[in-house]
């Protein structure tokens, strides 16, 4: 649920309401939804189920059949860079809100310990290990993916590594206070599966945006309510 972000939308409020109806949201869909309703349904379908997957010898962004995607930035490393054939750009944004520019998404990844633990001690440790400066910094180069400490984002380590070179893109955008992601909770895949149903249904043009993203508050809020309790 990329385009949300790019147009200042967010899922819920931090405290528990949902937040996926507000105006942002539904601009975002009924602007991807403007395509079909231009192009047509049926020809963006049989297009879209013409295209290879990623990596395959049809990967349509390889091919050329695809001008443009957006992904993670441990896409196409092998085919970045200065002689590449992929570059790598920031979202765009709304040209009349300049305060969005550099909008984007990332995808957070909890760490928690249970409390039924035998070893919580020991977990706590390798907490702390895993998210030591220094192992982001080898985690990032090994993994080829930005490390989730902001303190390291600037370190030669990184920005000066050619081993690093394609994601030093990143590492400069991964700075900005524009960044968003989808709410961590126990509902997390319910509330993606629900987002992703509806604005089908509203980029199939069989219902508006406005009314999709309504229904999944309706749906939603409900859990996200018991889930507080």
């Amino acid at each position: 649920m990329f385009w949300p972000i790019i147009f200042g939308g967010s899922w819920d409020d931090a405290n528990g309401k949902l937040t996926a109806n507000q105006q942002a949201n539904v601009d975002a869909i009924a602007y991807e939804a403007s395509y079909y309703k231009e192009f047509g349904i049926d020809p963006l379908t049989k297009f879209k189920s013409g295209m290879g997957g990623m990596n395959t010898p049809q990967d349509p962004i390889i091919t050329g059949k695809l001008a443009m995607m957006i992904g993670w930035e441990n896409f196409y490393n092998d085919e970045r860079g200065a002689d590449g054939p992929i570059g790598v750009a920031p979202f765009p944004y709304p040209a009349a809100k300049p305060e969005l520019k550099n909008a984007g998404m990332v995808s957070p990844v909890a760490m928690f310990i249970p409390v039924k633990a035998k070893h919580r001690e020991e977990a706590w440790k390798f907490m702390q290990y895993i998210l030591s400066e220094e192992v982001q910094i080898d985690y990032s180069i090994d993994g080829q993916s930005i490390p989730v400490l902001h303190t390291v984002l600037d370190n030669p380590k990184l920005t000066q590594n050619e081993a690093t070179k394609t994601l030093w893109d990143f590492y400069e955008s991964a700075k900005s206070p524009n960044l968003n992601g989808f709410p961590n909770s126990i509902y997390i895949n319910e509330y993606l599966q629900a987002l992703n149903e509806e604005t089908e249904r509203a980029l199939k043009l069989q219902i508006s945006a406005q009314e999709a993203m309504d229904n999944v508050v309706k749906k939603m809020q409900p859990v996200a309510d018991k889930a507080k309790k």
